[in-house]
Parts: structure tokens; C-alpha cells; sequence
């Protein structure tokens, strides 16, 4: 069987989904309350682990093993994606600098910078990602098998305990994608995500958003 992307393209949109709405916030003339901007920054620490692990999985697990199952002759889009992650990386170090720094309770010019950062990110990641999902997925798809696939999907979802990531995965999700990765669960985990993983996370984030 080939692989199933629904899971890792899962994760491109929840990513995709965070950096707009910081850039809405910190681009937006409202103002920031210390309270939300402490919250604020600990969930870009959430979103720049879950976007770093995984950039390191692929490099780690996923590359190598399309290297080796993917004939040289359509490699080109692996030999692109080299080319480009020490862009995206230094993007996240930015914007990671800019938090630190304490830009999200700062002025306007700070927020300002802050804003133009993450939107230099947000599109960077939507490039990589859409690229992965027009012209590398289907070259995954293609060659890896599921043996080659599965520890790679396995090590992306083990960033953070599964009550924390799949809510904040699923928020504003299609209904097939929530389907899929709900169908994967076991009947207590699915009951738990819907009694107390997704509700925890609603509570969480209506401070952010």
C-alpha cells in the first residue's frame, strides 16, 4: 500500500492556521494585555517545536528514506527541499528572537517588526508546504512503501502527547481529515477527545484568539 498523507498534510494546515492568526494579532492595532501576550508566546513555543520536530523528522527519517527509494533521475524535488530548509530555519530563529525579546507585549513598532516577521514565515511555510503537497507527495506516494513511511508518521506525531496535539491538529480541520485521524484512535481515546481533549484545548486558546 502506499503511504497516507492525510496526517503530516494534517499538520501543514494547523501550522498554515497559527501563523496567520498571529499575524492578525500582531499586525492588528488592538492591544495586547500581558496576560494574553504571555499566552500568546507560549503557544508560538508550541507551534515553532511542533514546525521544528518537524523539519528535523524529515531530515532525519523521511529524506533518507526517499533517497533510497526514489529513482535518481526524480530526485529534483528532494534536491529542492535541501536547497530551501536552511531558509525556513533561520525564519523560525527570527521570529523565536522576536518573542524572546518581549516584541509581543512591546509598542507598535515592535509588534509591527513581529507581524513582518511572522508573515515572512507564514509564507515561507506555505510555500514549503504546498510544494510537498503538489510535487513530493505524489513522488512519496510513488515509491516509499508503508513500511518506509509509517516510523517517519510515528515519530512526526510523537512531538507532544496526543491529547495536546490532535485538537489543536483538527481545529478548523475538513470534516474527512477529522474522520480519518479520529478513525485511528481507540474507542477511550476518541471519547477522551471529545469529553476532554477538545474542550481543554477551546478553553486554552479563546485567550489567543
Amino acid at each position: 500500500m502506499s503511504p497516507d498523507l492525510t496526517a503530516m498534510n494534517a499538520v501543514h494546515d494547523a501550522i498554515r492556521r497559527d501563523l496567520v492568526r498571529f499575524v492578525q494579532v500582531f499586525a492588528g492595532t488592538d492591544p495586547v494585555s500581558p496576560r494574553r501576550s504571555v499566552a500568546l508566546g507560549r503557544h508560538w513555543e508550541f507551534v515553532a517545536r511542533v514546525l521544528g520536530h518537524y523539519t528535523a523528522t524529515q531530515d532525519q527519517l523521511l529524506w533518507p528514506a526517499a533517497r533510497t527509494a526514489v529513482p535518481a533521475s526524480e530526485q529534483a524535488p528532494l534536491d529542492f527541499i535541501d536547497e530551501k530548509q536552511p531558509v525556513l530555519v533561520d525564519r523560525i530563529a527570527v521570529v523565536a528572537a522576536a518573542f524572546a525579546g518581549g516584541a509581543a507585549a512591546g509598542g507598535p513598532a515592535e509588534r509591527h517588526v513581529l507581524a513582518e516577521s511572522l508573515e515572512r514565515l507564514a509564507m515561507l511555510a506555505d510555500q514549503r508546504f504546498g510544494y510537498e503537497e503538489s510535487t513530493v507527495g505524489p513522488v512519496l506516494i510513488k515509491y516509499l512503501s508503508d513500511a518506509e513511511w509509517e516510523p517517519f508518521e510515528a515519530a512526526l506525531v510523537s512531538v507532544t502527547d496526543p491529547e495536546q496535539l490532535l485538537p489543536w491538529v483538527l481545529d478548523a480541520a475538513p470534516a474527512d481529515v477529522i474522520a480519518t485521524l479520529l478513525g485511528g484512535l481507540s474507542v477511550d481515546d476518541q471519547e477522551g477527545y471529545a469529553a476532554v481533549w477538545k474542550p481543554t484545548y477551546r478553553d486554552e486558546i479563546n485567550e489567543l484568539w
